[in-house]
């Protein structure tokens, strides 16, 4: 579901939201960084750090209720 989204007829769509606001909020924020970090390939890394981000949340959720019975047993 990190590029994907579900839409309020229950259909799974490409999640153009978020393929937006991720880039453009990176590229955005290159106005008050430092000039090392402002350019171009910083804020593609910093795209694909959000992305990947997105994916460590979804694997988290999912995972986290069975994992916590097998970590926590009491």
């Amino acid at each position: 579901m990190t590029v994907m989204a579900t839409r309020r007829d229950g259909q799974l769509r490409p999640a153009y939201a978020r393929f937006i606001a991720y880039p453009s909020s990176n590229f955005l924020s290159n106005t008050w960084r430092a000039e090392s970090v402002s350019d171009t390939s910083h804020a593609l890394a910093r795209t694909g750090y959000g992305f990947l981000g997105k994916i460590a949340t979804n694997t988290l959720k999912e995972f986290w209720p069975d994992a916590k019975k097998y970590i926590f047993k009491r």
